[in-house]
């Protein structure tokens, strides 16, 4: 059958049929030589225009004359049971609301440039987009990996859970829960310089004094449920807004201090212990007055590899002798990860030689009023 349409000839050719239906009606039922088999359509009010094609497995194609070309704009296929969209055309506009049941969209590998009006309101699922804006509470969910390229403004609210359940990202914290560690790197052709790979910045909103910085906080929160501070490293101003000391704390006491000038500083410390009797106890050592300082210094220089090639007459069990009385002492401190085995302790090594000083003016002095009694006595 042939439908005629303009002068230019016909406009559609069918081997199917063109119905008028004066009666309503129902979905999924049946009309004799129009409507066939176990049928699944929706149904239609009174005076309908019914096109069926009743030929097993048949199609439906429609097409338009594109500067003497044919160009297919839909396709219902009868042995698929799928409708095909625009094949022959350059781009399909949708100009109102799209509601997509939940479930139906399958098999997309690939969307690009699309582009839905932000004035449109349109439903994905069970998800409803209204303005361009995701409105309802269960948001937009993918269950696979997306590839954006391009910025992705936030609009001020934060990102949850960003690979595992409690990772929240906003302008208050940045959380990174997991078992593996944060790697930022940046990548630079530079060789020979230093090259900037982290800022930490404290953006205050008065005028900051001395003593005011940006910290590192290290804390440790383990079964028992308690989460406590271990230590922090900052950078805080000193004299100048570009100049600042570097700080190590650690149990609520600033234990190390480097200025910007290079000048370093560390504790004291607060213990009351004087003699490192007791097991431990060297920690805590603030003087030597039970030791001859001087001598325990020569141990000390005859306590490091090599000695033996500057000083002959010391054998290595003496050598390794003199260590020992160091880390007795609390001088040295056994570091297993350290290379040589040891860290040198500044506070009791300054100490021994503070000793070591005063003894020494206190034998001189000593030997000073002994030798002038004996002159006196003499009458010299």
């Amino acid at each position: 059958m042939v439908l005629k349409g303009s002068s230019a000839g016909p406009i559609i050719r069918l081997n199917a049929r063109v119905t008028p239906i004066a009666a309503a009606n129902s979905a999924n039922d049946e009309i004799g030589g129009l409507i066939v088999g176990t049928s699944v359509h929706q149904g239609t009010a009174a005076n309908s225009l019914v096109l069926s094609n009743i030929d097993d497995d048949g199609d439906i194609q429609m097409l338009v004359n594109d500067g003497g070309h044919s160009k297919e704009f839909l396709l219902a296929d009868g042995d698929t049971a799928i409708l095909h969209l625009g094949q022959g055309m350059a781009s399909i506009l949708l100009s109102k609301t799209i509601s997509i049941a939940a479930g139906v969209v399958t098999g997309v590998t690939a969307l690009t440039s699309a582009t839905v009006d932000a004035t449109t309101d349109f439903t994905i699922g069970s998800t409803v987009i209204t303005d361009g804006v995701i409105t309802d509470s269960s948001g937009l969910q993918l269950a696979a990996a997306l590839d954006i390229d391009g910025d992705i403004d936030m609009g001020n609210y934060d990102i949850n859970n960003v690979g595992a359940s409690g990772n929240v990202w906003n302008d208050a914290q940045f959380i990174h829960k997991g078992s593996g560690n944060i790697v930022f790197q940046r990548q630079t052709a530079t060789t020979n310089a230093e090259v900037r790979a982290f800022d930490l910045i404290h953006n205050s909103e008065g005028d900051v004094s001395d003593g005011c910085g940006p910290a590192f906080v290290f804390r440790q929160n383990d079964s028992n449920g308690g989460e406590e501070e271990l230590g922090r490293i900052s950078f805080v101003r000193a004299g100048a807004d570009n100049a600042g000391d570097f700080r190590v704390s650690g149990g609520g006491s600033l234990g190390m201090k480097l200025t910007s000038a290079g000048a370093l500083s560390v504790e004291v410390g607060s213990g009351t212990g004087t003699d490192g009797s007791t097991a431990g106890q060297h920690t805590e050592i603030l003087i030597f007055d039970q030791y001859d300082d001087a001598t325990e210094l020569q141990r000390f220089a005859y306590s490091g590899e090599g000695v033996e090639h500057v000083v002959p007459e010391v054998t290595e069990e003496q050598r390794l002798a003199n260590r020992e009385r160091m880390v007795e002492m609390g001088i040295l401190e056994t570091v297993p990860e350290a290379s040589s085995g040891y860290h040198m302790r500044i506070q009791p090594l300054t100490r021994l030689l503070a000793g070591g000083i005063y003894q020494n003016r206190h034998r001189m002095d000593s030997q000073y009023e002994e030798l002038h009694k004996r002159l006196e006595a003499i009458g010299a």
